[in-house]
C-alpha cells in the first residue's frame, strides 16, 4: 500500500530534486514516509502548525493546554492559539454563543482571542471551532522540512573533512546543526 504525504510541508517530487533522484520510484513510499515525519518533527520542535487546519469544538479552560495547544494567559484576558487565526465560526463561553468584534476581537498577525473582561474560568470553560494555519506552506518551512526529510530518508549526507581537505568520514541521517538553529529562532515565544 503506498505511503501518502499528509499536511506535508513540501513534496514528494521536491524532494525527489533536492536528493537528485527525481526518476527512480522504487523510494517514494520511504521519501514520503520521511516527508511526514519531517513535517510533524516541525510541528513538535515549534509548537505550530504550517498547513491549514480545521479545528471543531476545542474545549479551552484556564486550568492549563488544550488537546490543540490553545491557552488562556495568566491576564486570563486571551486565548493565545498554536497557530494564525483563518477564521473562528462558533465560540461559546459557558454555553453561551459569543459574536466577534462585540464579546471577543481577533488580532490574526498576534494569534490570539481577546475579550474586554476575563475569560470564564467554570469547568464549562470555552468551545472554539474555526480555521488556523496557513492556506500555503512559508518558503523556509519548505526548505526546513526538504532537508529534515532528506536527512531522515538516510538520502542526506555530511561529509567530515580532514586538515588538508580530504573526506575522512560521511555521516547520514544528519540534521544539520544551522538547521535546528534556524527552527529555534522561529519557535513562536508567547508574552
Amino acid at each position: 500500500m503506498a505511503v501518502a504525504v499528509v499536511n506535508g510541508y513540501c513534496t514528494l517530487a521536491q524532494l525527489k530534486l533536492k536528493i537528485r533522484d527525481e526518476d527512480n520510484t522504487e523510494k517514494d513510499d520511504l521519501l514520503n514516509t520521511s516527508i511526514n515525519l519531517a513535517s510533524r518533527f516541525i510541528d513538535l520542535e515549534n509548537e505550530s502548525f504550517f498547513y491549514e487546519n480545521e479545528i471543531s469544538d476545542e474545549y479551552i479552560d484556564v486550568y492549563g493546554l488544550s488537546k490543540n495547544l490553545f491557552f488562556i494567559d495568566a491576564t486570563q484576558s486571551r486565548i493565545w492559539t498554536p497557530a494564525p487565526i483563518i477564521s473562528i465560526s462558533a465560540l461559546t463561553e459557558d454555553d453561551v454563543a459569543k459574536v466577534e468584534d462585540t464579546d471577543f476581537y481577533i488580532y490574526h498577525a498576534a494569534w490570539f482571542i481577546a475579550k474586554d473582561s476575563l475569560w470564564n474560568s467554570s469547568r464549562k470553560g470555552i468551545k472554539l471551532t474555526g480555521k488556523f494555519g496557513y492556506a500555503a506552506t512559508p518558503g523556509h518551512v519548505v526548505n526546513w522540512c526538504l532537508t529534515i526529510a532528506e536527512s531522515i530518508s538516510g538520502m542526506g549526507y555530511k561529509a567530515l573533512h580532514d586538515e588538508s581537505g580530504d573526506i575522512y568520514a560521511v555521516i547520514r541521517g544528519h540534521i544539520p546543526k544551522w538547521q535546528l538553529d534556524q527552527m529555534k529562532a522561529h519557535k513562536r515565544v508567547y508574552i
